[in-house]
């Protein structure tokens, strides 16, 4: 059980979102993951960092449940949501604005403007 009360499991599964991840490799470990919509875009970023111990690498592509980390909601196109990372979104029906630039979720702070992404029925993430 989470937060607001669901099991991922009693929900079922959720829309998926194809992303292609290049990763930036420091000293042999990977310090940043980036998640783009295309493969080519992904694949135009690895030849611009190549240095000897700092370089840019194709990680291939992730699927990404579009869901609710808080109620287990399956998200679709035209539904409210707050984006906190590429992993863990809000439906509008678990956050709330705390002030102009803050999202709370079960009373809990997840980030504001500058930190994640809000998507309302204007605009569908790709």
């Amino acid at each position: 059980m989470d937060v607001c009360g669901a099991s991922r499991e009693s929900v079922g599964v959720s829309m998926k979102l194809t992303k292609y991840v290049v990763g930036t490799v420091f000293n042999d470990r990977i310090i940043e993951k980036r998640y783009l919509r295309t493969k080519e875009r992904a694949l135009k970023l690895v030849p611009d960092n190549q240095r000897d111990n700092y370089y840019t690498k194709y990680l291939g592509e992730e699927e990404i449940d579009l869901y609710c980390e808080c109620c287990d909601k399956e998200l679709s196109a035209g539904d409210t949501y707050i984006k906190e990372d590429e992993h863990t979104r809000y439906c509008e029906d678990c956050y709330e604005e705390d002030t102009i630039t803050f999202y709370t979720v079960g009373g809990e702070p997840v980030g504001n403007d500058n930190e994640i992404v809000s998507y309302d029925s204007m605009w569908l993430e790709h």
